[in-house]
Formats: C-alpha cells, sequence, structure tokens
C-alpha cells in the first residue's frame, strides 16, 4: 500500500511543494533498501522521474530530484560489476543531463552547476551512456556565441573545460569551437591554456 501511495503522488506530483518532495524521496528511499532489487527499485525511479520531467518545476524541487537521482546512481556505480544491474530509468536520467545543461543556460547556473558536477562525476566513471550524450551535445556546449561554456562564470567554465578531456572523440567541429573560444576571449588565457594542455594530451 505505501509503494503504491508512494509512486501515484510522484507521478502526479506538481502540485507537490519542497516539503511534501523531501518526504517522498526519503520514503521512496528507504523502500529501495529494503528490497534491492530491480524489480522492485524500478518503479519507484520510474515515479520519480516522471515527477522529475514535469516542466516548470520549483527550483528547490528540481535539486532535491537531481540530488536523488546522483545519491541513486552512486549507489549503483559503487556496486561490483557482478552483481550491478543498471537501471533503464536512471540510465536514461543521465544521458539526458548534457542536453539540459546545453538548454539551461544562463536561466539558473546554479542549477547548471549541479548538473555539471552530476556529469563530470558520471564522465570520470567513464559513464557510456553519458558520454555519448556529452558527445552529441558538445558543440552546443562549447559554441563560442552562445553556448554553456561562455555564458557561465569561471569556476563553471573551468569544470567544463574539464569535461573535454572525457570526450570520446574530438571532431573538427569542435575543436572549431574551442579554438574559437579561446581566440574571441571567451574565458581567461589560464583557462584558455588549461585547455590547449587538456587536448595535447588526448
Amino acid at each position: 500500500m505505501i509503494r503504491k501511495f508512494v509512486t501515484d503522488t510522484l507521478q502526479d506530483g506538481s502540485r507537490l511543494n519542497s516539503k511534501q518532495v523531501n518526504r517522498l524521496l526519503g520514503v521512496t528511499w528507504r523502500l529501495m533498501q529494503i528490497q534491492q532489487n530491480k524489480v522492485a527499485t524500478e518503479p519507484l525511479i520510474k515515479a520519480v522521474y516522471t515527477l522529475y520531467q514535469q516542466r516548470n518545476l520549483l527550483f528547490p524541487v528540481r535539486t532535491l530530484l537531481l540530488k536523488f537521482f546522483s545519491r541513486v546512481y552512486q549507489k549503483e556505480d559503487s556496486k561490483t560489476q557482478r552483481i550491478r544491474s543498471r537501471s533503464k530509468v536512471l540510465s536514461r536520467w543521465l544521458a539526458g543531463l548534457p542536453q539540459q545543461l546545453a538548454l539551461l543556460g544562463l536561466r539558473n547556473p546554479e542549477l547548471s552547476n549541479q548538473l555539471i558536477d552530476i556529469i563530470h562525476s558520471a564522465a570520470s566513471r567513464a559513464n557510456k551512456e553519458l558520454l555519448q550524450s556529452l558527445q552529441a551535445t558538445a558543440v552546443q556546449i562549447y559554441d563560442p556565441l552562445d553556448g554553456t561554456l561562455v555564458l557561465l562564470p569561471a569556476e563553471a567554465q573551468r569544470r567544463l573545460v574539464q569535461l573535454v578531456y572525457f570526450l570520446p572523440c574530438l571532431p573538427a567541429s569542435l575543436l572549431t569551437c574551442l579554438s574559437r573560444c579561446c581566440i574571441m576571449g571567451r574565458m581567461s588565457s589560464e583557462l584558455a591554456a588549461t585547455l590547449i594542455g587538456i587536448l595535447r594530451m588526448r
């Protein structure tokens, strides 16, 4: 009964405030710890993802959902390869982060920073779905005119430059974008030097 109440409420949770969502996510997490198998946990993750996909969520709610997914991902990723069974919903969520980052632009720098942190963590773990998505979105993110890189503050720029190291490949279109970011002064000379160093390592 509790499981059904939680999933139904989350799936129809557009009117929930941050306190209500926080309580629901707490119960969801506990339910996932009680039955740690994919059959039991996947419907719960899917219910949270349904809420996450809704537009116009309040920032505190969006942040809570991001933290929940990040926690689930980190726990799942810590399992040994022998017992790991990747959640399809979690993989879909993770793969969607680079596109969300590219579309977010300057609208919410704090949320962008949270996305960058999660993307960086997954990229450093060589998550296949995330890296494929990051590769597909790279030209948007590093566009010298209105890409995420040139819109965000210096610290976020530094983290985005570090992500270049993890990209599966560096096509000419992306290299052109990165070159123009340097030439047009869209990043500091120090950060441009860091980028050049990363490209040389590649």
